[in-house]
């Protein structure tokens, strides 16, 4: 129940950060057209006789929200830019304020010029494609919007029909908006939900890496990049050197411990973020690795051997280690060259086997054998 609602709460927040990002983008691009948009109308105004008398003062205006919609493009741009996350919220709502007011503004000149609703309805229009907004935050909205509106049409007309059109209007944007956005929500959040499952699936629920499924899935998107940049791939083997013993003496639960600990080293040592670490069987993992040489990958090898011993995991037979040890095999390929990724799987999984086949506990990379048992501590050789 708790992960339950743990997940539920992550989720909401992912939501939430996903529609505030698209927010500020919105809001951004409102405000970049709102910059050539208001030159535009004050020209189309001025040769056409639009607005008649009240062309001046709106000028006045135009200029003042000209300059406000330029400052709130260079901010979003920067917002956005340098992924200020943090600011995404606070840049969309002032976005998002600036540019109601000067809508709310536009009714009451469009309807003290020619008593049109068309005002609203572009009013209308704009609430419902650029801002996305949760239950309440949207009624806040509406409610100023309605407020704004309100007293710029009736500032200009009394009548009885202007008051009713402005509350029809006000109407159909909440149900519009409603409807909109609350679709918009639920999507994003079926969009993380099926996001999630499949990275659930592609996961071992035990060690956290990837699973045979996952990492299959990451070799058709590896492959073809390595390809046509031209790079090699290096596969490393890894398996726990006799564990099956391990799990008779300690048991089942610190079986598990142990893949958990040896996941974790293998995860501190594959740090680069192009590196991929999967689970591949109960006691088996593998390593996939890009554009390395062979001096680095037996360096890497060798790493990885030594975050192992780091553990200190006691080994299920004293006589042949003190601790926990590993076995490695390395198979690279140049997917330019023709190779392909079960290929590349196969020939790994014969150098572990030639790993395990001459004592265990050291790496095999084209049929040289690197590190030994002695006295518990391996050598390179």
């Amino acid at each position: 129940m708790k992960e339950n609602a743990k997940t539920l709460l992550s989720n909401k927040k992912e939501v939430c950060e996903v529609i505030e990002r698209r927010n500020a983008v919105r809001t951004l691009i409102a405000s970049a057209v709102f910059v050539f948009a208001i030159p535009c109308l004050l020209l189309f105004s001025r040769f056409s006789g639009f607005l008649g008398n009240y062309f001046n003062s709106f000028k006045i205006w135009a200029i003042i929200f000209e300059i406000s919609f330029l400052a709130l493009t260079c901010a979003g741009y920067y917002v956005l830019s340098h992924n200020e996350v943090g600011w995404f919220k606070d840049y969309s709502r002032v976005s998002l304020t600036v540019q109601l007011v000067f809508l709310s503004l536009l009714c009451g000149y469009g309807y003290r010029y020619n008593q049109s609703i068309m005002y609203q309805v572009l009013l209308i229009a704009y609430f419902a494609m650029v801002p996305i907004l949760g239950g309440m935050e949207r009624k806040v909205y509406l409610g100023f919007t309605f407020v704004s509106v309100f007293v710029t049409v009736l500032a200009v007309s009394h009548s009885s029909t202007a008051i009713m059109e402005v509350v029809i209007a006000i109407i159909v944007d909440y149900a519009v908006c409603s409807i909109v956005h609350d679709t918009v929500i639920r999507n994003e959040h079926l969009n993380i939900c099926l996001k999630l499952k499949t990275i659930t699936s592609e996961k071992d629920p035990l060690t956290g890496l990837l699973n045979r499924r996952g990492l299959e899935n990451r070799a058709t998107t590896l492959w073809p990049y390595c390809n046509r940049t031209g790079i090699s791939l290096a596969a490393i083997e890894i398996d726990i050197d006799y564990f099956k013993k391990y799990n008779d003496k300690f048991g089942h639960p610190a079986g598990d411990e142990c893949l958990r600990l040896i996941a974790s080293a293998l995860g501190n040592t594959a740090r680069r973020y192009t590196d991929v670490i999967a689970r591949t069987g109960g006691e088996e993992f593998i390593v996939i690795v890009q554009d390395m040489s062979e001096e680095a990958l037996i360096d890497f090898c060798m790493n990885i051997r030594k975050a192992v011993a780091e553990l200190q995991i006691p080994h299920a037979v004293a006589s042949i280690s003190k601790y926990v040890t590993v076995s490695m095999g390395i198979s690279v390929a140049n997917p330019s060259y023709g190779d392909s990724f079960e290929k590349l799987y196969e020939n790994a999984d014969k150098a572990l086997y030639q790993a395990k086949a001459n004592g265990r506990n050291c790496v095999v990379y084209n049929n040289m054998i690197y590190g030994r048992m002695k006295k518990s501590v391996g050598t390179v050789i």
